[in-house]
């Protein structure tokens, strides 16, 4: 007989000799039997991250799987057992593993612009390179877009229009701005990469008239890490946005109507959208009170394919400045927007952030404005014109427990796992020296909650995000 190399063919070789067909002819009189106490613990790698779906749909993840096989001899006989334990995670089948990453993220900008000299005729350009280095996750769009011109328009400015003798700016080509709370449109500054258009945009009156209207008529740009930027004809946006100032000196009204249309025919999905957003922001700060406010109201109607739309996202924030000398500023906000309770009836009830930005809700970048009911308490100190400090506390649950929260690309359409995603905590410190330089500093920190413990996706995470901007004049 052969020796055995491991356990298994130990196992082998007593299955032969237990067996009569299997023994070889008699070339031996005698086997010595030694005492054997064997245990051996094998890992099955290829096992863990499979998984299937449950007759509840809820998915089940294979977590860890392990093969052991036992081996007792003696001069009286032999006992052999082999068994296989798995651990089954209940949940969501995108398991994550537990990754530090350390991006070194670089933004170079240049920017010209050509105003007054030729008017009516004016022209502005800017120029955007973002990279990315050391990261150990693929390159993408967020953070990397090489030498692009995010902004490449011309204008045409009157300084009186024949509208009520108002300012008039006439906008053509690509453009990147900014408006109202910039929940709903936004440059996305946090972001290595910008938002930015190809349309044309009209604005009559300027921010020291009593009331003053943009009007929109634009194409999103597909950001493209490998090549040119190219506009995205299948999606356009429409809108009107006013500000208005005459009320009081205590309050701007910011209404807004934006429409955004997707032509099923020029997209891969082949579904048509149409989604119409009427708004109303309102701020301002209440005299030598010490109070200020913000608040947003947008109603959503229109069609996502076959279902019909209807969402809601709103939004509240009511701060407290002290009468010391760092100007301590206490403030609480709470956001909303309403999530789809049933993917698969004709009513679409999540909310649509359009073009918005994620900065407001999470330093972490973890939620958006949709699906979402978020707390945040915050306080701020400025200790001289140079330095700011701030830090904040906020709270983190799903609308809808059946809807998505997106950023982690989780969802449990049974609902079973509930709606608390988790708190997050987060301290920044801003030092200006001077208009050439500013220095940024963030840490935030973030425990999951019972939705991401039950969907398999419970712990901690910890930012670290340091931020030097140089500027040439």
């Amino acid at each position: 007989l052969r020796a055995p190399t491991d356990v298994l063919d130990l196992l082998q070789m007593v299955d032969i000799l237990l067996d009569p067909d299997q023994r070889t002819p008699a070339y031996h009189t005698y086997a010595t039997f030694p005492k054997v106490d064997l245990k051996s613990v094998q890992s099955l790698e290829w096992l863990p991250g499979l998984s299937t779906i449950g007759a509840d749909g809820r998915p089940a993840v294979i977590a860890e799987a392990k093969q052991q096989a036992t081996l007792k001899m003696n001069e009286k006989g032999a006992r052999a057992r082999a068994a296989d334990e798995m651990r089954a995670r209940r949940g969501f089948s995108n398991a994550t593993m537990f990754t530090v990453d350390q991006p070194f993220l670089l933004r170079t900008r240049a920017y010209l612009a050509v105003k007054n000299k030729f008017d009516p005729f004016r022209f502005t350009v800017e120029i955007s390179d973002a990279r990315r280095f050391n990261s150990d996750f693929p390159r993408d769009v967020r953070d990397s877009n090489f030498q692009e011109p995010i902004q490449l328009y011309g204008e045409l400015f009157f300084k009186q229009s024949w509208v009520a003798d108002k300012q008039l700016s006439l906008k053509f080509g690509r453009q990147a701005f900014e408006y109202t709370d910039r929940r709903l449109l936004a440059r996305n500054e946090f972001r290595n990469t910008t938002n930015n258009f190809d349309g044309i945009r009209a604005i009559l009156g300027k921010q020291s008239d009593e009331w003053q209207l943009d009007a929109l008529l634009l194409q999103p740009i597909l950001r493209d890490d490998n090549g040119f930027d190219k506009r995205d004809k299948a999606n356009t946006l429409l809108g009107l946005i006013g500000d208005y100032r005459g009320i009081s000196q205590y309050i701007t009204l910011q209404p807004l109507y934006l429409v955004l249309k997707q032509d099923g025919n020029k997209i891969s999905t082949g579904i048509e959208r149409e989604i119409h957003t009427i708004g109303l922001r309102g701020y301002g700060i209440v005299g030598k009170t010490g109070f200020d406010y913000d608040f947003s109201y947008n109603k959503q109607v229109g069609n996502d394919g076959p279902r019909k739309h209807d969402a809601l996202g709103y939004t509240g924030e009511l701060g407290y400045t002290f009468a010391q000398p760092w100007k301590p500023r206490l403030s609480a906000t709470w956001n909303f927007g309403s999530g789809d309770d049933n993917p698969n009836d004709q009513q679409s009830g999540r909310f649509d952030r359009l073009f918005g930005f994620a900065r407001p809700f999470s330093q972490d970048d973890y939620f958006q404005f949709e699906n979402i009911e978020a707390t945040k308490i915050h306080f701020e100190l400025t200790p001289s014109k140079t330095l700011q400090w701030d830090a904040g506390f906020s709270w983190y649950s799903l609308n809808s427990a059946t809807d998505r929260w997106n950023n982690a690309g989780l969802r449990d359409p049974t609902g079973q796992s509930g709606t608390y995603v988790g708190h997050e905590a987060d301290t920044r410190l801003v030092w200006t020296p001077s208009r050439y330089f500013q220095t940024e500093l963030l840490y935030a920190y973030f425990k999951s909650g019972t939705f991401a413990e039950n969907a398999g996706r419970g712990g901690t995470s910890n930012l670290f995000f340091a931020q030097f901007t140089f500027s040439a004049f």
